[in-house]
């Protein structure tokens, strides 16, 4: 398979899809790497790495997005929709409740597969098949250390941030609910916030704006879902204690694809023989 790595976009997003370990693991098996120039140097991984673990540079997004496999670590952006194809797996983080025409273009491209950290839900069932749940992961709440805050009860009268249109906001709602931190009232709801009575719900349009605005006080706290946390913990962070909510994830194809069934099949064997399982061990 044809593998490309973009370089990402998003302002201050340095981080990559994969390392050169990664890219010499996928040469190995027989893959085509080609990775745009520059694409590791936010993480401090130079061209050089990337060639002499297999892969092949390209100088430009146009020459990159046209493999088969795109890994990239942020969703595409508007600027990236045209290089976007029928039959291409996109792997990467996809947050579609709060991108519409990211969502519509995906669909529109007849893009087959939307693979990592793309949790099943009921609305999601309604648009995309999914196959069988292979990772739960749970949704916690990421503090400054310095704040002192150990339990989530801690949190009354604070402002909680979440990622704008993920669905780590409705569930945090729910679990504050449960909790009796929160009633039925609502204050105000606007594009921005949520204030509750004793709470605030703040929506932020991107992780690395969240993570940004817990180290500068604008928040209290952060709503992640764990896999994703992990990126944007430091020595000075800790997770409160609890879950708020389960999410499983899952591999998802267009509805009534003809691949919806092969890659549940595929998926499905890899959690009976075990090579999830290795997987998660080896990466989590």
């Amino acid at each position: 398979m044809r593998i490309g790595i973009p370089k990402e976009i998003m302002n201050n997003e340095n981080r990559v899809a994969l390392t050169p370990a990664g890219v010499l693991t996928l040469t190995n098996a027989g893959h085509e790497v080609y990775l745009q120039t520059n694409a590791g140097k936010g993480s401090n991984f130079p061209d050089e790495e990337y060639v002499e673990a297999g892969a092949t540079i390209v100088q430009t997004a146009k020459e990159v997005w046209s493999n088969e496999l795109i890994m990239k670590v942020k969703e595409p952006f508007e600027e990236e929709f045209d290089y976007l194809y029928e039959g291409q797996i996109i792997f990467t983080y996809l947050h579609l409740a709060s991108h519409e025409q990211l969502t519509k273009t995906l669909l529109d491209k007849k893009v087959d597969c939307l693979i990592a950290a793309y949790s099943i839900t009921h609305t999601r069932n309604e648009n995309f098949d999914f196959s069988p749940a292979y990772y739960t992961d749970i949704t916690q709440i990421m503090v400054e250390d310095s704040t002192g805050f150990e339990q989530l009860a801690q949190l009354r009268d604070k402002t909680i941030g979440v990622m704008d249109g993920a669905n780590t906001g409705p569930e945090l709602a729910v679990r504050l609910y449960e909790m009796g931190m929160i009633t039925e009232e609502i204050v105000s709801d606007s594009d921005t916030e949520t204030v509750y009575s004793n709470l605030t719900v703040r929506k932020i349009p991107s992780y690395a704006e969240l993570s940004e605005a817990l180290e500068t006080g604008e928040i209290d706290a952060a709503c992640m879902d764990g896999c994703i946390s992990h990126s944007y913990m430091t020595d000075s962070r800790i997770l409160l204690d609890g879950t708020i909510q389960e999410q499983n994830y899952g591999v998802a194809t267009n509805k009534d694809s003809e691949l919806s069934r092969p890659v549940s099949e595929t998926i499905q064997e890899m959690l009976d023989d075990g090579t999830i399982e290795t997987l998660i061990d080896k990466w989590n």
